[in-house]
């Protein structure tokens, strides 16, 4: 492969992948090694573990905040009816030998400006999901022995769920 041949827009994906693919493997790393080795009773955790304790705990809030704009996107009936909207203003603002192209330009606009989710930001906010269980389940296991950063994510499926809750209840589906 020719390096040269990368455009801007290939290697700034390919760096957000990466880089994305290694904070997923490394927030793995540091949950599975504190749920199934927490700090011993008393004891305060220093030098790296405190290093993992503050990448689950920074991560997670990161993966978090991105799970709450992804579920709290506009739902389709609502673009449906913007684009209906926004068209019809066209049709009626346009005259009659403009308007078909002008509700289909302003109908290009308004699809064209609604937020998706790649597959990639599913996949990474399935991951966080699948990361609030596994701390449940170290909790569960090691009781009031489980990390503080661990048992904190596993606090975290609450939030999670009270989120999901409430823009169920506020939203249109």
């Amino acid at each position: 492969m020719d390096l040269s041949s990368i455009t801007n827009s290939e290697l700034r994906s390919g760096l957000i992948v990466s880089a994305g693919a290694i904070g997923l493997f490394w927030y793995y790393i540091c949950l599975c090694d504190m749920g199934f080795h927490p700090t011993p009773q008393g004891q305060t955790a220093t030098g790296f573990r405190q290093f993992q304790s503050l990448s689950i705990t920074t991560i997670s809030v990161s993966l978090a905040t991105y799970v709450g704009y992804a579920i709290g996107l506009p739902s389709i009936q609502t673009v449906t009816d913007n684009v209906n909207k926004i068209a019809g203003a066209a049709v009626a603002a346009a005259p009659a030998a403009n308007a078909a192209s002008a509700a289909q330009a302003a109908a290009s606009a308004v699809s064209a400006s609604i937020p998706t989710v790649s597959n990639l930001q599913v996949g990474s906010a399935a991951m966080y999901v699948i990361s609030l269980l596994v701390a449940v389940a170290f909790y569960w296991k090691s009781k009031d022995a489980t990390e503080p950063a661990v048992t904190g994510l596993a606090k975290s499926l609450l939030g999670f769920v009270a989120g999901v809750f409430s823009i169920a209840l506020n939203a249109p589906l």
